[in-house]
């Protein structure tokens, strides 16, 4: 009898240009995965510049969150671990002011002691900062080269 040997194909991983919709996606999916569905869903949003890549903002009164946006760089493409790992990073930020835990220092010891367990656990890659060396940029025409491209036609 001859034994087979079991090859596994891996799909490599694709860099794509984001989408509003899979802004929410990921949302849905790291919200389940990792924060057992327990966060609203905020405001999902681009924002257009390189760095920060992420950004976790909220309007808060007496401890009660009015309005939470997360906001993700558009001037990168992303795979799905990269932006499951940038996405969670900043629900991190929003999971402690949710939980009115400390949440006037951004990168303190809570959210350093999350992170690590979800690194370690989930095998993700937050830190502080998003290494963006590996990660394709999309060339934006700027505002000014645009204006000055059309006063030429």
């Amino acid at each position: 009898m001859k034994h087979r040997q079991k090859t596994t194909k891996t799909k490599a991983a694709t860099a794509k240009v984001l989408t509003l919709p899979d802004l929410y996606d990921m949302y849905d999916e790291c919200n389940f995965r990792f924060f057992g569905g327990t966060l609203p869903c905020p405001q999902l949003d681009f924002m257009h510049k390189k760095d920060p890549v992420g950004s976790f903002t909220c309007d808060y009164y007496n401890d009660v969150i009015l309005s939470a946006c997360i906001m993700i760089s558009d001037r990168y493409k992303y795979t799905d671990a990269q932006l499951r790992t940038l996405m969670t990073h900043e629900m991190i930020h929003y999971f402690l002011y949710y939980n009115n835990v400390n949440p006037t220092w951004s990168h303190g010891k809570e959210f350093r002691t999350i992170a690590k367990y979800m690194n370690v656990v989930y095998g993700l890659n937050i830190d502080k900062y998003t290494d963006t060396s590996n990660m394709e940029m999309i060339q934006k025409e700027s505002f000014f080269s645009r204006l000055f491209s059309k006063r030429k036609a």
